[in-house]
């Protein structure tokens, strides 16, 4: 693999691990865009045969020979780089700038979307049984509310376990599920905490990590089997599904809303503003698409 080719995967990486620490787009997503989405779930997928089947026959072999590691190891690097940073500045930007920093997320949502149309066969079948369902799945869980659970060490397993499933789709943001399951602010506490002082962070700290990582690991190694069955199997029915997610889940970025969720009409002095970043949103993830060009072999 040439330098040039590892740098544009990390780049990538850090793209995701940005997306995926935001509710908004979903790291999935800029994998998708920027070309490496089947390449992911194809290494995912290796992982989750290794744990299924060939770690309990002791055969090492097959890990080493079939994982794309130079790939996976640039990706997740930028990707931990990402997350690092944002859990530094994420909760600063949006307690200040909470209307622009929704104004871009939506932007980014909507370009994703018109990227995405370019990969779904649309007909009435596919629309009836794909994107109406997605959009109906979407919008229950954005209005569902954020729950009552506490930031236990339970929770954020569970919390890990869903969110992840979400961040490796095209579509609906991990970060989003931790937000209803009201797991994201400590979540981006505790990468902070741990980033900026591991040496003398509080032992719960570590529990609490732990535990979400955890979850993280359980869900993905059992949610990628299913979904590399449906990429394979019904690749156009599960884009148009997913499709239908992110129509459903793209109300909740509207950026002026009161304590219950309810919308409110924007202010004149932000309006204007909001719009160019909503604009910029998603003209960003439209170029990101042609400056990153797809890594896939045919």
């Amino acid at each position: 693999m040439r330098i040039a080719e590892i740098i544009g995967i990390y780049i990538r990486g850090f793209l995701m691990g940005i997306a995926d620490s935001v509710p908004g787009i979903s790291g999935g997503t800029i994998a998708f865009v920027t070309g490496i989405y089947a390449r992911l779930i194809d290494n995912l997928y290796i992982i989750s045969q290794f744990f299924k089947k060939h770690i309990w026959e002791r055969n090492f072999l097959f890990i080493i020979r079939e994982l794309d590691w130079m790939f996976l190891l640039a990706l997740g690097t930028g990707i931990i780089s990402a997350v690092v940073v944002m859990g530094h500045t994420m909760s600063v930007l949006i307690a200040i700038y909470k209307a622009q920093v929704w104004s871009v997320f939506a932007g980014l949502v909507v370009g994703s979307l018109y990227v995405l149309t370019n990969e779904v066969r649309f007909n009435a079948k596919v629309l009836l049984t794909g994107t109406v369902p997605g959009l109906v799945l979407g919008f229950i869980i954005m209005s569902s509310g954020i729950t009552n659970l506490s930031n236990s060490a339970l929770n954020l397993f569970i919390a890990g376990a869903i969110a992840i499933c979400a961040m490796i789709l095209p579509g609906i943001s991990g970060s989003t599920i931790l937000v209803i399951l009201n797991q994201y602010e400590h979540v981006m506490r505790l990468i902070k905490l741990l980033s900026s002082n591991p040496l003398d962070a509080p032992v719960w700290a570590y529990t609490h990590i732990t535990a979400f990582i955890i979850g993280i690991a359980i869900g993905l190694l059992s949610f990628v089997q299913l979904l590399h069955f449906l990429l394979r199997r019904a690749y156009n029915w599960t884009m148009a599904l997913l499709m239908g997610l992110m129509l459903g889940v793209l109300p909740v970025f509207w950026p002026w809303q009161d304590d219950n969720g309810g919308f409110l009409l924007p202010p004149k002095e932000e309006l204007a503003l909001s719009i160019l970043l909503f604009v910029a949103g998603m003209v960003l993830i439209i170029i990101l698409q042609k400056v990153l060009p797809s890594t896939e072999t045919k």
